[in-house]
């Protein structure tokens, strides 16, 4: 069985603002190449902000409203190049309840990008992804801890 990425010591540690969240999560886009990026950390942390970043970054349609998809579990985003799943695993109790709704086969897709909110659920999601970022609280309000791991 695989190590869970967590354990492991992150590739990169920051503490950003929103506004500097925002310009790393373009940065990250231009300079790295992933078909599966996983988001972990406790509610609140930013977890959904990084995803409309990352919609804004591949140049998704601004008309498109980003919201966590808690209780549909997957949004789809068009972009030029291909679409952007983005599941939200906080409903599901298990890795076989994402096996059941098929989930795996979108995982697969050849055209497009996964981004799996509340990926620390299950260690199998964890090891499917080519990126794990973290993020949380800081003392100061205004920032957050980031922390990513990269295949």
């Amino acid at each position: 069985m695989s190590q869970n990425k967590l354990n492991t010591k992150p590739s990169l540690e920051l503490i950003l603002t929103e506004d500097e969240l925002a310009a790393w999560v373009q940065d990250f886009v231009k300079n790295n190449s992933f078909k599966t990026l996983a988001l972990v950390g406790p509610m609140g942390a930013g977890k959904t902000t990084l995803v409309r970043y990352l919609t804004q970054a591949l140049q998704v349609d601004s008309s498109e409203l980003v919201s966590s998809p808690t209780f549909s579990i997957l949004q789809d985003y068009e972009t030029k190049t291909g679409t952007i799943h983005h599941f939200d695993l906080y409903r599901l109790n298990s890795f076989a309840d994402f096996e059941e709704l098929d989930f795996l086969s979108v995982l697969d897709e050849d055209n497009g990008i996964n981004v799996i909110e509340w990926a620390d659920k299950f260690d199998d999601i964890l090891n499917l992804s080519d990126v794990v970022i973290k993020l949380d609280y800081c003392d100061d309000d205004s920032k957050r801890s980031l922390q990513v791991w990269q295949s």
